[in-house]
């Protein structure tokens, strides 16, 4: 009976171990038909299939996350009243929202009384979605954690970062 683990699967790929072990983690190999203290084991009929095809399927062409930044335009309702403890809770607020990593800080600018210009960097399929997932933080943020009520989110800008 032949069996493989993870070191044996990466030489018969040709791979690093780690790229393996990264493969299991992220579900692309098949479930191990058996864990040992030394780690998860095969056997022949389970993982020779996908040896043969190469290593797992890779990921279809678009499904990739990419880096946007998108920037927004929120203008505040008229209720609660904005003041400026609301708007310096709103502002940590967005800057907690990246606390380290490859993304660029966040940043609140405040061009007139009820109305702040916020970019934020996210990782998103696509641009629409990015534009989504900033108009969710903004709001999240505003009304939950900082207390603003929102009356408009307008998106200005999306763009891929490199």
């Amino acid at each position: 009976m032949k069996i493989y683990g993870i070191s044996e699967i990466a030489r018969a790929l040709d791979a690093d171990p780690g790229l393996v072990g990264k493969w299991r983690e992220r579900h692309k190999l098949p479930t191990p038909d058996a864990e040992l203290a030394t780690g998860p084991v095969w056997l022949a009929e389970t993982i020779e299939p996908m040896l043969a095809a190469g290593g797992p399927e890779p990921r279809p062409p678009g499904k990739r996350l990419r880096r946007f930044e998108v920037t927004a335009r929120m203008t505040a309702g008229l209720y609660p009243s904005l003041t400026d403890a609301r708007r310096s809770s709103f502002q940590a607020a967005i800057a907690a929202t990246h606390r380290t990593g490859y993304l660029k800080q966040p940043t609140v600018l405040w061009d007139m009384l009820d109305e702040a210009v916020i970019t934020i960097q996210c990782e998103a399929h696509e641009p629409a979605a990015a534009a989504e997932t900033v108009s969710s933080i903004i709001r999240r943020n505003a009304e939950y954690v900082a207390q603003i009520g929102v009356r408009e989110i307008e998106i200005i800008n999306v763009s891929h970062c490199g």
